[in-house]
């Protein structure tokens, strides 16, 4: 199944009660977005561009070399294993839990010390929005219940499984 990329220039933002009022925490509400909604990763209730704190979220060189000319994408994915999308930071650096010495995630490792790979760069993020290309495919690895949450391609503005 595809899913058209939506551009959402203004997302929902977390709002949080307070004694004598609210105030927001300034994040996207990720739970308000729906499959193939897409829209700036927000800090402090606007689209961040500060690089000090970009440093910190694990973004790719891709990102701050081709990019950073605007703020890092965020887009909600299919999700097999519920009824819920997936946060994808379009711009992040990939992790990976799998052993660097035996290759298998940590619930099925068997190694004295498990050695995850960690954050690693990937992701190659062309086009403009909200018809972007990023390559190679996403894959989120299956977790512990064996399910595989997602894996596919987003290509000129479709997210397809692959």
């Amino acid at each position: 199944m595809s899913h058209i990329i939506h551009w959402i220039e203004s997302p929902k933002l977390h709002m949080n009660g307070v004694e004598h009022g609210k105030y927001y925490d300034g994040t996207i509400d990720f739970q308000s977005l729906e499959v193939g909604d897409m829209c700036y990763y927000h800090y402090q209730g606007v689209p961040c561009k500060d690089r000090a704190h970009l440093e910190l979220i694990h973004l790719t060189d891709y990102y701050f070399k081709h990019n950073s000319n605007r703020a890092p994408l965020i887009l909600a994915l299919p999700d097999r294993a519920s009824e819920h999308s997936l946060y994808f930071l379009v711009d992040g650096q990939c992790y990976s839990d799998k052993c660097q010495t035996c290759n298998k995630p940590r619930y099925k490792c068997k190694c004295k010390e498990h050695r995850p790979k960690g954050h690693y760069d990937a992701w190659v993020v062309t086009g403009s929005l909200p018809l972007i290309t990023v390559q190679p495919s996403v894959n989120y690895d299956d977790d512990e219940s064996g399910v595989k949450h997602y894996h596919g391609h987003i290509k000129n503005g479709v997210i397809g499984d692959g």
